[in-house]
């Protein structure tokens, strides 16, 4: 884009107008003020009297439910301990007769058969 500028769009400097000087007043100090300290009111701090509460009554009692569990009876003792039977040493452990083939990769699957495609569909001939 080029600078020329056409004299609507082109601005006018204007200069600005001068600051003046302007002389503030100290500001005037704060004057010490005494605040005599307030004795409280006759009666302050106790309040109107409140009432006791009146005490807490009992939980109702409910009647035990038909339905609820019954204890348990008493177990019945445990039987002796049976003797301990230490497991088969890893030596015995069984071992197949050929350890390859029971990490071979499987075949993989059939491919899916393609089905042929149906006939043409027969066109009749027109009528002579």
């Amino acid at each position: 884009m080029s600078d020329a500028s056409t004299p609507e769009t082109k601005a006018k400097e204007v200069p600005l107008p001068a600051i003046p000087d302007v002389e503030v007043p100290p500001m005037p100090a704060i004057p010490e003020v005494e605040v005599p300290k307030l004795d409280p009111p006759a009666g302050a701090g106790e309040g109107p009297v409140v009432p006791e509460a009146p005490p807490i009554p009992p939980p109702p009692v409910i009647p035990e439910s038909p339905l609820a569990p019954r204890p348990a009876a008493a177990a019945p003792p445990a039987p002796a301990a049976a003797p301990y039977v230490p497991p088969i040493p890893p030596e015995t452990y069984p071992v197949p007769a050929a350890p390859e083939a029971a990490y071979a990769t499987p075949e993989p699957p059939a491919p899916y058969p393609v089905p042929e495609p149906p006939a043409a569909y027969p066109v009749p001939e027109p009528p002579a």
